[in-house]
């Protein structure tokens, strides 16, 4: 240790105080007052470069930031941290003010790169780089960036909150995550009433997450979780009963999870996705997940205590398709409403792998369904075929199409 330290009537005063732990260099200033009838505040001013995260420095922090440090359990070499501590009279309070910054290009250096896994989200994120600023229990993040496995988190910013009570809060208020994996890892990371329904619906293949999350717990607390995501989908395969295939396009997700489990309301705006082999484009509507079922178009809307239902609708077979059901997640059942108007003859025979080519003329379908939504041979229910500008002979064609 380097520098000066002095004392006069009672008022430590440091100057250009120098010093090391293990690969950490601290310097340090400002004047403490320890008579107690001092008015005037005391500061001291500590600034850090590469500081271990280690226990013994997790032991030297006071009782909100230890808290906050068992929540992140964070590991790694923190590049820079500005240390505020203030002591004011005429509150009676100690004050305390840390920035801390991890800078991008030094993380994968040995030692170096800083890893946390939240308790209340625990997902180990590795590589961890940004700014974060603690104040007197109140937790700001700054464009905070990381990955787990082949999973980037683009950009975090948000607030957090920790009160004496241990009760918490964490807003991430600007999330991008790109490369995300709906895996084992992530959905055991969730509560549990969501981890459950998740673990039900399918997911391969990549995704893009843009939206907000905000978490909420305390002592012997379910954390509470709420968010407002969109999701980006490409090229992605969905097994939620059916099997949607190469599903391009957003799925926009708002709900909440708690102790009494878990509710998502969403819309669908989907470019493109494959069914059966068959192509829709265009597909938009209402969607709401609960932990059990999954319910589509009116369906949706009835849930949500909605007066006007509004339908799933997109573009299939030449026409327009709308589209109400509702899926058991556990059973794989299914209710389906279906309906195409205006659809394409020509294209209707050309996608069943019908040999003619003459045909021609318009069709509309209406068609209530049950069965297994993954198996059309367990299909039943019935309908109305609508043809026009189509000759009369066709019809036992579509007849025979339809069975």
């Amino acid at each position: 240790i380097r520098g000066v330290v002095e004392m006069l009537n009672d008022t430590w005063t440091l100057t250009n105080l120098r010093g090391g732990n293990a690969s950490g260099y601290i310097t340090a200033s400002g004047n403490w007052h320890l008579h107690e009838g001092n008015r005037q505040d005391s500061n001291l001013t500590f600034e850090c470069h590469d500081i271990p995260l280690n226990d013994e420095l997790r032991d030297a922090l006071p009782q909100g930031m230890k808290r906050l440090w068992n929540d992140l359990q964070p590991n790694g070499t923190v590049d820079y941290l500005k240390i505020k501590l203030g002591y004011h009279p005429t509150t009676g309070k100690l004050s305390l003010d840390v920035f801390g910054q991890k800078w991008e290009g030094r993380q994968h250096e040995v030692g170096r790169a800083v890893s946390v896994v939240p308790s209340w989200f625990p997902y180990r994120f590795d590589d961890v780089t940004g700014m974060f600023r603690y104040v007197d229990g109140r937790v700001e993040l700054h464009q905070i960036r990381g990955r787990h496995d082949r999973t980037e988190v683009q950009r975090v910013n948000g607030v957090g909150a920790i009160a004496k009570s241990g009760e918490w809060e964490v807003r991430l208020r600007d999330l991008a995550v790109t490369n995300l994996h709906l895996d084992h890892d992530l959905i055991e990371a969730f509560p549990e009433a969501l981890s459950r329904g998740l673990s039900r619906v399918g997911v391969q293949g990549p995704l893009g997450l843009q939206g907000r999350v905000t978490f909420r717990g305390g002592r012997e607390k379910v954390p509470e979780v709420n968010w407002n995501l969109d999701f980006d989908m490409e090229d992605v395969r969905i097994e939620c009963g059916a099997s949607l295939e190469h599903v391009r396009g957003q799925i926009s997700l708002y709900g909440t999870a708690n102790s009494h489990g878990f509710v998502s309301d969403g819309r669908l705006k989907i470019d493109s996705l494959f069914f059966k082999d068959h192509q829709i484009v265009n597909v938009t509507g209402p969607i709401r997940i609960e932990p059990k079922q999954i319910f589509v178009g009116s369906f949706a809307t009835q849930r949500q205590g909605r007066e006007v239902p509004q339908s799933v609708q997109g573009n299939v077979l030449g026409g327009v398709m709308t589209m109400d059901a509702k899926v058991d997640t556990l059973s794989g059942k299914m209710q389906l409403e279906l309906a195409l108007e205006s659809g394409d003859l020509r294209q209707i025979a050309r996608e069943f792998a019908s040999q003619r080519t003459d045909i021609h003329g318009r069709a509309s379908v209406t068609a209530t369904l049950v069965g297994q939504a993954n198996d059309p041979q367990t299909w039943r229910g019935g309908g109305i075929v609508r043809l026009w500008d189509a000759d009369l002979y066709e019809s036992p064609f579509m007849a025979r199409l339809l069975s």
